[in-house]
């Protein structure tokens, strides 16, 4: 499946809090209100603000300082967006600053960067994050005789291997969508002993064999055969590439240590 991913933004309106303190106003407010990433791949870090200038700003409109944390937090259910689950784990997004001091008119930029973890498991997820930017903690010791408190909500958004909910929505209403997810295990093996030139062996009776695991909702029909290795791949060190045909009839040739490699279409 080609490796792709786009970012949507929505709702692009600043979301503020306006809070009177003592003689002082706060007023925050934000951009980054909605994003939706899709084709998320495992395993690979994407920097939103490096990959498509979009760190997450936050502006100090106030008359006076302000001092800011932001944090990523696992939305309750009741806020989850049709489609979407709850971030496993919070520190899948790091953000970079976490803490930002803002004089008035000041604006702050954080590196929000999203690495969903390797594995396969996560792919065809669609999950949900709520970034959190409020007023930090009092540094120890001191204190204040009134604070007023600064809260503001985003939303990230993120599919794994594939398009978000509301995009398989619209495809599935035009009949061009089906879900293709699947593993074929283990994606590498060594037939054990020597192969005899010209005669059948069963690789099963070898304890040669490979799991093929439809992970996807739906029903999925697949044909399984040996083809030629994908241009950009080599074969294992030692070895030379062998013909996809041996593994039907066999021709009889002598040429040792040869590989190929068997891999599902449909």
């Amino acid at each position: 499946m080609k490796s792709q991913w786009k970012v949507i933004i929505l709702g692009i309106v600043a979301l503020g809090s306006c809070l009177e303190r003592a003689e002082a106003m706060y007023n925050v407010g934000t951009k980054f209100a909605d994003v939706i990433m899709e084709f998320v791949q495992p395993g690979k870090a994407y920097n939103l603000r490096t990959m498509r200038n979009l760190p997450y700003r936050v502006v100090n409109k106030s008359d006076g300082e302000v001092d800011l944390s932001v944090q990523i937090e696992i939305p309750p259910a009741e806020q989850l967006k049709a489609g979407y689950e709850g971030i496993p784990d919070p520190s899948w997004v790091r953000l970079v600053p976490n803490r930002l001091k803002l004089a008035a008119g000041e604006e702050g930029l954080v590196d929000v960067i999203l690495q969903v973890p390797e594995g396969a498991e996560y792919t065809g997820h669609h999950y949900q994050a709520h970034i959190i930017c409020q007023t930090a903690d009092a540094p120890p010791g001191e204190t204040t005789a009134l604070a007023f408190g600064i809260t503001l909500a985003s939303r990230l958004r993120f599919s794994v291997g594939g398009a978000g909910p509301e995009e398989i929505r619209r495809m599935q209403k035009k009949g061009i969508y089906q879900m293709l997810n699947f593993t074929l295990e283990p994606d590498l093996q060594y037939v054990p002993g020597f192969l005899e030139p010209g005669s059948r062996t069963a690789l099963e009776d070898k304890g040669v064999h490979v799991s093929l695991i439809n992970r996807s909702p739906q029903k999925l029909n697949f044909t399984v055969k040996a083809v030629p290795l994908p241009a950009g791949m080599g074969p294992a060190s030692g070895y030379e590439l062998g013909d996809p045909a041996w593994s039907a009839e066999g021709s009889g040739r002598k040429h040792p240590h040869r590989q190929a490699r068997t891999e599902p279409a449909g």
